[in-house]
């Protein structure tokens, strides 16, 4: 164990900074420390433990649910070497090894279990509120100073996202390990642990570094705790950090090189525009009382702009505050602050503003506000109720703001009300509505957005979505087209144009798309699916069976590629003899992968019934009409005639009719079958009259 040398204090921190607490209020008893850990733990469950009932959200979808590279832990080394990993999306490809890792840990214990994912970022969160504890012990502030610093960090609502958003998991990595790495450092640095101290300073900022690139900032931090120092300065010491921030910008530039794309908008504007978020960042730690998974916020060209100017000299008089008046403590988290702040601010990214990109500096902030405190906490009671009181309402605004992220819809709501001028609130507001069957609701949230960003290719591409659903098909065509003109390269617009080129059976136009939608993504499976369906409908069965199975093997969970190729072998459609049970049990695999695919649950429930089995096909048809998913919807009534036809072959006539006039009274239904099925009730009802 190295020792402090004998010229020194034991502790420069407490030496060289504001706080220098006795030991008798400093310190706490064993037994008030584990009550005072089981009360933290208390609050922290009471703030954050809703987060396991919510649901995944947009970058969830493709960096999780949809990502097939977390299937399996045969190649984890991969991580590390494919930035692709990271998503289902080659397009968002990010160097984050070490969360697709815990990606694919997590999923290959509990699959895709959202409350799983998420008690990973409720537990990261916990640990990173532990590392704030020791490391504003490690800085001098008392027990009782400390325990308040970790509580404020740990029940502030600027954080909640970090654990109700499962794609946030590599910001509270990264914090994680930054934060460790700068108390291991500090630990050896004032000689209170032994060089072990140092290496796990090394690992932690690796971690950091495998988590998100933000943690490049760590080595300033460093420096700071280095130059800030009354003696012994030893910058020296931070050689091996900066020797590791140079080797992984150096394996970024060379494997992640989509992540380097152009920039959103010009450094200076980039500048001036996170200038005048400093202080909308302050206002929202100080009143988090609007909180938004999406704010309004414009870029700021110039600055001469009033608001960059107030900005910017608010900032300089803080500085300059904290430089004259606070010790060691306070300069260092300063630092720390503005390092923090630092990546995001000078990297242009489509996001202006995002709470979690306080979630360190909220850290060091705490820890600030712990050691401003202390004098009081020491001597007023008075000053102790208040600041319990503080945790408490902070704790309720948590659980509060928890219970936002439990669907997308309320999620998104709030924020298109919060901030009506954000289009992607309204964007993904639209997508929440659609996917709840209200696509009257969300054409009218698409079209605000399409109004807000013109030149967003994803708002008219989904737009084009809207307006096909309600049936205006050319409408939808120009939105689809206008997508194009914005990102030559979208692969969901190339797609769906060619559906409906295909439709008019414009042929030349259909192979065209999907030459371009191969060529943008080639080993994407649904581009292969809808290669599939083209050339089933050009009579290419062969070329059919050959693209449903290429789609399947690259991923043999997809549900569309299972039906389509069931569809095929279906002997009812006459493409293959014999292959009748290949047909049912692709039937199967789709529903397995998607309960609610009612096209796969009426095409098994009739085969199953021209086989014989009406036994069968009553359980598939009630098992999918049970789905509240699927209440009220065309593929729900489609089933109700199939359960109608199991129920009569079994010789329940009277359930039978109940199921067909439901059937009849759709409108969904083609008029020519619901006469049909009309015609067939009067014919069962015929003997009972």
């Amino acid at each position: 164990m190295a020792t402090a040398s004998p010229s020194c204090p034991p502790s420069p921190a407490v030496a060289e900074g504001p706080v220098a607490p006795s030991r008798s209020v400093g310190r706490l008893s064993g037994r008030r420390l584990l009550a005072g850990l089981l009360v933290a733990l208390g609050a922290l469950l009471f703030a954050h433990v809703g987060a396991l009932d919510n649901v995944f959200h947009y970058d969830d979808i493709h960096s999780v649910v949809q990502n097939l590279h977390l299937r399996s832990l045969a190649d984890p080394s991969s991580f590390l070497t494919d930035p692709t990993t990271f998503s289902a999306r080659p397009e968002r490809a990010m160097f984050r090894p070490l969360v697709v890792l815990s990606y694919a840990v997590t999923y290959a214990l509990a699959g895709l279990q959202p409350s799983a994912h998420l008690l990973v970022n409720l537990l990261t969160h916990g640990l990173c509120a532990g590392i704030v504890l020791v490391l504003a012990r490690t800085l001098g502030l008392p027990a009782i100073a400390a325990g308040t610093a970790s509580l404020l960090f740990a029940l502030h609502p600027v954080n909640g996202e970090v654990v109700n958003y499962v794609s946030s998991r590599s910001e509270s990595f990264a914090a994680a390990g930054m934060l460790a790495a700068l108390w291991t450092y500090l630990r050896w640095r004032d000689g209170a642990g032994s060089a072990v101290f140092y290496g796990l300073s090394l690992a932690a900022f690796c971690m950091a570094l495998l988590s998100k690139a933000t943690a490049i900032a760590l080595p300033g931090m460093l420096l700071a705790a280095e130059g800030l120092r009354a003696q012994r300065r030893r910058p020296v010491n931070v050689l091996p950090f900066l020797g590791l921030g140079l080797a992984y910008l150096w394996v970024v530039a060379n494997l992640a090189q989509q992540a380097l794309a152009a920039p959103v908008r010009p450094l200076l504007h980039q500048v001036w525009t996170q200038l005048k978020a400093v202080p909308y960042y302050l206002h929202l730690l100080a009143v988090p009382a609007r909180l938004s998974v999406e704010h309004d916020f414009s870029v700021a060209p110039t600055l001469l702009a009033p608001v960059v100017v107030l900005s910017a000299v608010l900032l300089l008089t803080t500085v300059f505050v904290v430089w004259q008046q606070g010790g060691f403590q306070l300069r260092f988290l300063g630092v720390c602050v503005a390092l923090g702040l630092a990546p995001a601010s000078l990297v242009p990214l489509n996001v202006l503003v995002n709470e979690h990109r306080l979630y360190l500096v909220s850290a060091c902030l705490a820890i600030a506000a712990g050691a401003s405190l202390w004098p009081r906490l020491r001597r007023l009671w008075g000053a102790r109720a208040g600041v319990l009181i503080l945790l408490a309402i902070l704790a309720v605004l948590s659980q509060q703001r928890g219970r936002v992220w439990d669907s997308e819809q309320a999620l998104w709501s709030e924020a298109a009300e919060r901030s009506p001028y954000a289009y992607r609130a309204h964007l993904h507001l639209g997508g929440a509505l659609e996917e709840q069957g209200d696509i009257v609701g969300a054409l009218d949230s698409y079209r605000e957005a399409a109004r807000l960003a013109p030149g967003r290719a994803e708002t008219h591409y989904n737009l084009g979505n809207a307006l096909r659903l309600t049936g205006h098909p050319l409408q939808a065509r120009r939105s689809w087209e206008r997508s194009l003109q914005q990102n030559p390269r979208f692969l969901d617009a190339l797609l769906n144009l060619a559906a409906h080129h295909q439709g008019l059976g414009d042929w030349d136009q259909v192979w065209d798309l999907l030459a371009r939608a191969e060529q943008v993504r080639p080993r994407s499976p649904e581009v292969w699916r809808r290669k599939g369906l083209a050339l089933r409908l050009t009579d290419d069965v062969a070329g059919a069976e050959s693209a449903y199975l290429r789609a399947l093997e690259l991923d043999p969970r997809l549900a569309e590629a299972h039906h389509n190729l069931a569809n095929l072998y279906n002997p009812a459609n006459g493409h293959f003899k014999g292959r009748g049970d290949e047909a049912q049990r692709h039937y199967q695999i789709a529903l397995q992968q998607n309960a609610g695919h009612h096209g796969a649950a009426n095409n098994l429930a009739d085969l199953l019934l021209n086989a014989g089995d009406p036994v069968a096909a009553e359980r598939i048809c009630r098992e999918v009409i049970g789905l509240a998913a699927l209440r009220h919807t065309p593929g729900q009534t489609k089933l109700y005639l199939q359960l109608g036809r199991a129920l009569e072959a079994q010789g329940r006539t009277a359930e039978a009719l109940g199921n067909y006039r439901v059937f009849v009274r759709s409108r969904a239904a083609p008029a020519a079958l619901r006469q049909a099925v009309q015609q067939r009730i009067e014919q069962l009802e015929t003997p009972r009259r």
